[in-house]
């Protein structure tokens, strides 16, 4: 099988800046679509293609990464010993990153040549063109010596990939035609998908430096007069950016996965929404995220009120899944229970749609509507919610705060060093139920 003696790579190592507040806690290629980390759909897809080991390239919240990853694919019935982790100190980018690996890689098998290499990206949902790019592959001729899949480009982008006019072969990159030239040779304007495969000989001479794939690999090969394969995918093909908010929520409404039936969710959620500063004060970066949420001249009452609206008349969709709670937040959830603890007992007499003033933090008891995700992105943008259900910390999940499922925004969890208000308007919230036993 060609799979047996190529490299299977999936790029992990990314900031995801444009999807804050959520990737301040949770590296992009872990956020959840359904069951599953973003990352660890793709590396399914491969080993489920029969790549003995996967390899993934870490830097941002390195820890997180691995940590969610890795209960994930346990929870699958993966063998973890599958799934190799790289991690950068310094980052790479896309092209360093793939060359320290399969250099390394190869090293540690004692081989005196490097195996062909399959590489996608972490934070791309999508349905890896495997079977056309391995068959193109399997029938190669020397001189060519990678290839690389794209999508149809609607708008004029400075990335763009030319392709020949048969659309079996890439020409260039961006400014390495005009759109004028490009238009009279026939060549198509594409955008590449981020799936691509590498000859051992195009990474062998390739130097471990900060460059990316196009440039580090690419164009090098062209001005060898190497051929660069090309796929073709279309609008129908399942593909997915997750980088920002809407196109994360886009993902997930076209995906059209439903959300889960758990009996533990019959119940009423709590949730909780800090409109006033407690008469007892919070730790001091509790207090911040106090002030930032009551930065208008209305009623704190109000505030809360309009709080626990928006929550009731929210577009929710389920966003999905995480394995475990990130570590990043859990001092910080401890420190707003501790702030109910000592008001416990009005908990139990909430019900309804009750409001309950305890110490200035307030308690709505509510509940999720049971809408699937596609009709609750039927939604504009603005009035979007997703909730993504994690387990509570295993020393929390006996807490008489936790007997039921706690919704609590992304917004009110981050602490004092972030910029993001607590705010009804939060797209992202965690919904916090018991661990399993």
């Amino acid at each position: 099988m060609l799979t047996q003696k190529m490299n299977g790579l999936v790029l992990c190592a990314g900031f995801g800046t444009r999807l804050r507040p959520l990737t301040s806690v949770i590296p992009k290629p872990a956020v959840p679509v359904g069951a599953l980390p973003a990352a660890l759909r793709n590396v399914e897809q491969l080993l489920d293609a029969g790549f003995e080991r996967i390899h993934c390239n870490t830097h941002y919240l390195a820890d997180e990464l691995e940590r969610q990853m890795r209960a994930a694919a346990q929870s699958r019935g993966w063998p973890l010993e599958r799934i190799c982790f790289w991690n950068e100190p310094e980052i790479l980018e896309t092209g360093g990153g793939i060359a320290r690996i399969v250099k390394a890689h190869s090293a540690a098998l004692g081989l005196s040549n490097i195996w062909d290499t399959l590489v996608v990206s972490g934070d791309i949902v999508a349905d890896i063109p495997l079977k056309p790019m391995l068959a193109s592959w399997a029938q190669r001729s020397p001189d060519e010596t990678s290839l690389m899949a794209s999508l149809p480009l609607k708008t004029a982008r400075k990335d763009v990939t030319w392709v020949d006019p048969t659309l079996k072969y890439v020409q260039g990159f961006g400014a390495d035609a005009s759109s004028e030239s490009a238009a009279a040779q026939g060549w198509h304007a594409r955008i590449f998908s981020n799936h691509q495969i590498l000859a051992g000989q195009v990474l062998e001479r390739c130097t471990i430096e900060k460059r990316s794939s196009i440039d580090l690999f690419y164009r090098h090969a062209l001005k060898q007069q190497e051929k660069i394969l090309h796929i073709a995918l279309d609008d129908s093909d399942v593909w997915f950016d997750i980088g920002t908010p809407d196109s994360y929520f886009d993902c997930l409404g076209k995906l059209d996965l439903r959300s889960p039936q758990r009996s533990e969710w019959s119940q009423s959620v709590l949730n909780i929404c800090l409109g006033t500063h407690p008469m007892d004060a919070p730790p001091d970066h509790l207090s911040a995220s106090v002030t930032h949420h009551d930065q208008s001249n209305t009623n704190k009452d109000d505030q809360v009120q309009a709080c626990l609206n928006t929550i009731l008349s929210s577009h929710w969709c389920w966003l999905g899944h995480l394995h475990a709670f990130p570590e990043a937040l859990q001092q910080r959830l401890v420190e707003l229970i501790s702030v109910l603890e000592k008001n416990k007992g009005l908990l139990e007499q909430s019900s309804g749609l009750t409001i309950e003033r305890l110490e200035g933090t307030f308690l709505a008891s509510s509940h999720l509507p049971s809408a699937d995700a596609s009709s609750a992105l039927g939604a504009t943008s603005s009035a979007r919610r997703g909730y993504i259900d994690v387990p509570l910390p295993h020393h929390l999940g006996s807490h008489p705060l936790c007997q039921r499922p706690l919704l609590i925004s992304l917004g009110l969890l981050l602490d004092s060093t972030s910029t993001q208000a607590s705010s009804p308007e939060d797209p992202f919230w965690f919904l916090l139920t018991r661990p399993q036993p």
